[in-house]
């Protein structure tokens, strides 16, 4: 049986070891349709960025919103939309940012712990390893490392840095396990997901006329070589640049086609930070996608574009 504690931190950090405890002592065996509208409310929370983060106290409401989280993850990937699951992900990433601002110092340390975030609690300040600080470097200026102060390899961080840099870290946990492969879903799950209707990724001409199919394509075949190149090249300016997508949003996509990669050919060295970056050039450059003809070439052998 799960601890008052844990049910607390469970609620504001629904994605964390002691959620998934909760759930477990619940025992759940049967699907509700309460949970199923209150996941569906959560999305569109988190597409229409409408998040409002309320200090709960009740028992069942906290158990409620646990189970709203669950729910939204089967109903996310029932939906099969690349868009909206990236704005699931951005939008719990969010939810729980705000939630982590009026927290305690012990539960921040206690998610960065579960995070892997090596974090030391310095009184006033908070001390992160430099590896840590470059791997989840918050957005904004002053968040360049040149404007951090450093102290026997450990950087020196106030609390407002910390939850910047937590936030960021909050990504990886979430997107963990999504989307759920839909053979793993239940029929009355994927049933819902029908009936749910919200703003789809539009179709979008790219200049010159030609249609995006051909990047779509790219992104429905995982391929085994040449992955640095198609992210830098064609995937992240095209979702940056030609969808209009945030940094945010295209790595999420761009980190689910990689780990789909992956499963092809296990031996890359693409990690969550490269993506980042190329996403974030893309976007201050203005860059635009490698041309059809010169993705054939690129991709020869392993995407077939007719």
């Amino acid at each position: 049986m799960y601890t008052k504690e844990q049910l607390d931190f469970a609620y504001k950090y629904p994605f964390s070891s002691d959620a998934k405890a909760v759930l477990e002592s619940l025992k759940i065996n049967a699907i509700d349709y309460r949970y199923m509208e209150l996941g569906k409310e959560r999305i569109m929370g988190d597409m229409d960025k409408n998040i409002h983060i309320v200090n709960i106290s009740l028992e069942n409401v906290k158990i409620s919103e646990i189970l709203s989280y669950a729910y939204a993850r089967m109903i996310v990937s029932a939906l099969d939309d690349k868009l909206a699951l990236s704005n699931f992900i951005e939008g719990e990433q969010r939810r729980a940012g705000e939630t982590m601002k009026s927290d305690t110092a012990e539960n921040l340390m206690k998610i960065a712990s579960e995070l892997k975030v090596k974090i030391i609690d310095n009184k006033s300040e908070f001390l992160i390893s430099l590896g840590g600080y470059l791997k989840n470097i918050p957005k904004g200026d002053n968040a360049a490392l040149v404007n951090q102060k450093l102290s026997g390899g450990f950087i020196i961080i106030n609390r407002p840095s910390l939850v910047g840099i937590l936030t960021s870290a909050f990504r990886p946990a979430i997107m963990h396990g999504l989307p759920i492969r839909r053979e793993e879903l239940p029929k009355d799950i994927i049933k819902f997901s029908k009936t749910f209707t919200f703003k789809p990724a539009q179709t979008i001409t790219v200049k010159g006329g030609n249609s995006r199919a051909w990047i779509e394509r790219v992104f429905e075949t995982p391929i085994p070589d040449v992955r640095h190149r198609v992210v830098n090249l064609v995937l992240a300016p095209y979702l940056v640049t030609v969808k209009k997508m945030s940094p945010e949003e295209a790595y999420a996509i761009i980190l689910e086609y990689i780990e789909r990669c992956k499963k092809v050919n296990p031996d890359t060295k693409i990690n969550e930070q490269y993506i980042m970056y190329q996403c974030r050039y893309a976007k201050s450059k203005g860059l635009k996608p490698l041309s059809l003809v010169k993705a054939r070439e690129l991709l020869a052998g392993m995407i077939n574009f007719d």
